[in-house]
């Protein structure tokens, strides 16, 4: 395995400030919980009838409206009264998981800042030096194309082809292209999954074998148009997703990487109360965390706070990431 210098984790933060119509948490929630098409003519009857189960709940003494919250106990839930509540709430995992999908699965980068984003991209593929270490690699949480869509719209210029550190199948119209020897293989590591992997039909786990690459333009999508794709989406207990080979593989070689690295970025990404586990993963690589750049807005503050005592207060920086990366990258040696 080759080694990484420097290693960039990137949170939704991120695709937000490249995309404005990307949805934050807090637009999801807002989005869940007010009257929306996804409940249009009595669809996903289920989901709707929690959503409004929470809402008789609330008070302005404590806020349970997030869509953190109902997405775990969706998925948390291990007793049941008899065969029909279980199978209400197997739809209702459903109905969440496309929720999630539809909000966020079509949007595109902000065409004023594509330019930049190639720059950036273009620092960030390398070709490894004579010791076979490459200077960059990127490690997202986000399960959105953004990043996917506009290296293959500038593949040629790029000169690269997507790896996502798993061997994937795939589901393809038309023979696979013969990777052109001239090609860097540009290594995404997506923790939380993506949203052009399916599960192959009749399969349960997430295993390797059994995980399928489909692009969205393909003609085979037809396949999986009805299904969610797999990713984890944001409960308190993600543990609950990572069951077979998929994730084991993905997490375990982020783990040698992050060991080997001299240098850790946070870009977008501000280590949520619901990602504990998270917290106590990349907690063992503290020393190499160089900055954790996260966007807040002022009646957050106690957000920054909390990731100045953790982190300490240097390491800190309340920004969106272009500008981060605009004032930075360049100066990476």
């Amino acid at each position: 395995m080759k080694d990484y210098k420097r290693i960039f984790i990137l949170g939704s933060g991120f695709s937000k400030s490249f995309s404005c119509k990307m949805l934050s948490m807090k637009d999801l929630t807002q989005r869940l919980f007010k009257k929306n098409n996804f409940f249009r003519n009595g669809a996903n009857r289920e989901l709707k009838e929690l959503v409004d189960t929470f809402k008789s709940f609330q008070t302005d003494v404590r806020n349970i409206l997030s869509i953190e919250n109902i997405t775990t106990t969706i998925f948390s839930k291990r007793v049941f009264r008899d065969f029909y509540e279980e199978e209400r709430y197997k739809r209702l995992q459903i109905q969440i998981l496309q929720f999630i999908y539809e909000n966020l699965r079509d949007n595109r980068i902000d065409p004023q800042k594509e330019k930049f984003l190639l720059d950036f991209l273009l620092y960030a593929v390398q070709k490894p030096g004579i010791s076979g270490t490459r200077k960059n690699l990127l490690i997202t949480f986000n399960y959105d194309l953004l990043l996917e869509d506009f290296l293959k719209k500038n593949q040629s210029e790029l000169n690269l082809w997507i790896d996502y550190g798993v061997k994937l199948r795939y589901y393809l119209s038309y023979p696979e292209r013969k990777k052109d020897s001239d090609l860097v293989p540009f290594q995404l590591l997506k923790l939380h999954g993506s949203f052009n992997w399916f599960q192959a039909k009749g399969s349960s786990d997430a295993n390797i074998n059994s995980i399928y690459q489909v692009d969205p333009d393909d003609e085979n999508f037809f396949i999986h148009q009805n299904d969610v794709p797999v990713f984890i989406p944001m409960i308190h207990a993600k543990e609950l997703f990572l069951k077979g080979t998929l994730y084991n593989t993905l997490w375990v070689k982020a783990a040698y990487y992050l060991e080997q690295a001299q240098e850790l970025y946070f870009i977008g990404y501000g280590f949520p109360a619901t990602d504990i586990n998270n917290l106590l993963f990349f907690g063992k690589y503290r020393d190499k965390i160089k900055k954790i750049v996260v966007y807040y807005e002022e009646d957050r503050e106690n957000e920054i706070m909390r990731l100045q005592q953790l982190f300490g207060p240097d390491r800190v920086i309340s920004c969106d990431a272009i500008t981060f990366l605009r004032n930075n990258y360049l100066s990476f040696s």
